[in-house]
Protein backbone atom coordinates (compact mmCIF):
# COMPACT_ATOMS: atom_id res chain seq x y z
CA UNK A 1 0.00 0.00 0.00
CA UNK A 2 1.20 3.53 -0.76
CA UNK A 3 0.44 6.51 1.45
CA UNK A 4 1.59 10.13 1.30
CA UNK A 5 2.96 12.01 4.31
CA UNK A 6 3.95 15.64 4.85
CA UNK A 7 7.30 15.85 6.61
CA UNK A 8 8.05 18.98 8.63
CA UNK A 9 9.73 19.73 11.93
CA UNK A 10 8.30 23.23 12.25
CA UNK A 11 5.71 21.84 14.69
CA UNK A 12 6.31 19.60 17.67
CA UNK A 13 3.41 17.45 16.41
CA UNK A 14 5.01 17.05 12.98
CA UNK A 15 3.27 17.61 9.69
CA UNK A 16 -0.42 17.70 8.95
CA UNK A 17 -2.16 14.73 7.43
CA UNK A 18 -1.85 14.67 3.66
CA UNK A 19 -5.30 15.39 2.22
CA UNK A 20 -4.71 16.16 -1.44
CA UNK A 21 -2.71 19.34 -0.85
CA UNK A 22 -0.99 20.60 -3.97
CA UNK A 23 2.45 19.10 -4.50
CA UNK A 24 5.04 21.18 -6.32
CA UNK A 25 7.49 18.75 -7.94
CA UNK A 26 11.23 19.38 -7.59
CA UNK A 27 12.67 20.59 -10.90
CA UNK A 28 16.24 21.39 -9.84
CA UNK A 29 18.62 21.05 -6.91
CA UNK A 30 21.75 22.96 -5.98
CA UNK A 31 24.05 23.29 -2.98
CA UNK A 32 25.12 26.79 -1.93
CA UNK A 33 28.06 27.58 0.33
CA UNK A 34 29.02 23.92 0.34
CA UNK A 35 26.20 22.76 2.62
CA UNK A 36 22.88 24.56 2.02
CA UNK A 37 20.45 22.53 -0.09
CA UNK A 38 18.14 24.49 -2.36
CA UNK A 39 15.34 22.87 -4.35
CA UNK A 40 13.55 24.55 -7.25
CA UNK A 41 9.89 23.68 -7.55
CA UNK A 42 7.87 24.05 -10.73
CA UNK A 43 6.57 27.54 -9.87
CA UNK A 44 10.16 28.91 -10.03
CA UNK A 45 10.47 29.22 -6.26
CA UNK A 46 13.64 28.01 -4.57
CA UNK A 47 12.96 26.13 -1.33
CA UNK A 48 15.82 26.33 1.18
CA UNK A 49 16.59 23.54 3.65
CA UNK A 50 17.32 24.95 7.12
CA UNK A 51 17.72 21.57 8.80
CA UNK A 52 16.18 18.12 8.81
CA UNK A 53 12.70 18.55 7.29
CA UNK A 54 12.76 22.34 7.78
CA UNK A 55 12.12 24.18 4.53
CA UNK A 56 11.39 27.85 3.79
CA UNK A 57 11.22 29.96 0.65
CA UNK A 58 14.79 31.02 -0.14
CA UNK A 59 14.16 34.76 0.19
CA UNK A 60 11.87 34.71 3.26
CA UNK A 61 11.26 32.52 6.31
CA UNK A 62 7.57 33.46 6.23
CA UNK A 63 6.64 30.75 3.69
CA UNK A 64 7.07 27.37 5.33
CA UNK A 65 7.13 24.22 3.19
CA UNK A 66 6.68 20.54 3.93
CA UNK A 67 8.33 17.71 2.02
CA UNK A 68 5.77 15.27 0.62
CA UNK A 69 6.93 11.68 0.83
CA UNK A 70 5.19 8.59 -0.49
CA UNK A 71 5.78 5.51 1.64
CA UNK A 72 5.06 2.04 0.30
CA UNK A 73 4.40 -0.71 2.86
CA UNK A 74 3.78 -4.42 2.58
CA UNK A 75 0.06 -5.02 3.14
CA UNK A 76 0.66 -8.24 5.08
CA UNK A 77 3.53 -7.22 7.38
CA UNK A 78 3.34 -3.43 7.44
CA UNK A 79 7.07 -3.35 6.63
CA UNK A 80 8.27 -0.32 4.66
CA UNK A 81 9.23 -1.39 1.15
CA UNK A 82 10.34 2.01 -0.13
CA UNK A 83 9.99 5.77 0.08
CA UNK A 84 10.01 8.50 -2.53
CA UNK A 85 10.02 12.29 -2.18
CA UNK A 86 7.32 13.66 -4.49
CA UNK A 87 8.01 17.36 -3.93
CA UNK A 88 6.93 20.09 -1.55
CA UNK A 89 3.67 21.57 -0.32
CA UNK A 90 3.18 25.06 1.10
CA UNK A 91 2.10 24.83 4.74
CA UNK A 92 -0.56 27.19 6.03
CA UNK A 93 -1.27 28.19 9.61
CA UNK A 94 -4.79 27.30 10.73
CA UNK A 95 -5.28 29.21 13.97
CA UNK A 96 -8.91 28.07 14.27
CA UNK A 97 -7.69 24.49 14.66
CA UNK A 98 -4.53 25.30 16.63
CA UNK A 99 -2.13 24.60 13.75
CA UNK A 100 0.73 27.08 13.96
CA UNK A 101 4.11 26.57 12.31
CA UNK A 102 5.96 28.24 15.14
CA UNK A 103 8.99 30.46 14.47
CA UNK A 104 10.67 29.00 17.57
CA UNK A 105 11.17 25.75 15.67
CA UNK A 106 13.11 27.60 12.98
CA UNK A 107 16.19 28.04 15.19
CA UNK A 108 18.58 25.20 14.40
CA UNK A 109 21.34 26.62 16.60
CA UNK A 110 19.45 25.92 19.85
CA UNK A 111 18.88 22.16 20.39
CA UNK A 112 16.25 22.93 23.04
CA UNK A 113 13.99 24.42 20.35
CA UNK A 114 14.27 21.57 17.84
CA UNK A 115 11.23 19.28 18.08
CA UNK A 116 11.89 15.58 18.50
Amino acid sequence: MKKKYIRTRFRAEGGPEYTDQRIWPITDHRVDNGNVNLYSVDNSVWVKELGVDKYVTEWTNEEVWGRVEEVETDDATGEVIGTETLGFTLLQNDRAHGVIYSPEYRDNSNPELIPR
